[in-house]
């Protein structure tokens, strides 16, 4: 909660208009916060649904060329004859290679989940 209230503030406080914000947030697995929030709780696997995905894509390849790192978000900035985007020049640029997607994140562990809430 705390971690979403400050993205909002974050984006209140920056935006101009047309950015996204991407918070830097880990993952965690489905099955692990099932046995960490409900460790007696019986789980059948079914597996793979036609059109369920297994990575979250949050930064495309093609997004990271309009991404700057501003310390605990992303902000992808959008394209637009108007957009000047001063108001983030001071911060660093991704690669252009840059993707960000559940696959390539911190992994939350169950010790650290429990921290959380």
């Amino acid at each position: 909660l705390d971690k979403g209230v400050e993205l909002v503030m974050d984006a209140l406080s920056l935006m101009k208009g047309g950015e996204n914000f991407i918070p830097k947030l880990p993952a965690m697995k489905v099955s692990d916060l099932i046995s960490t929030m409900i460790p007696n709780c019986e789980v059948k696997v079914t597996g793979i649904r036609p059109g369920e995905k297994l990575h979250e894509m949050l930064i495309t390849d093609d997004e990271s060329r309009r991404t700057k790192d501003i310390g605990v978000h992303y902000v992808i900035e959008p394209v637009h004859d108007w957009w000047d985007g001063s108001h983030l020049k001071d911060n660093k640029k991704v690669s252009d290679e840059f993707r960000y997607s559940s696959d390539n994140v911190e992994v939350l562990s169950k010790e650290d989940f429990l921290k959380y809430i």
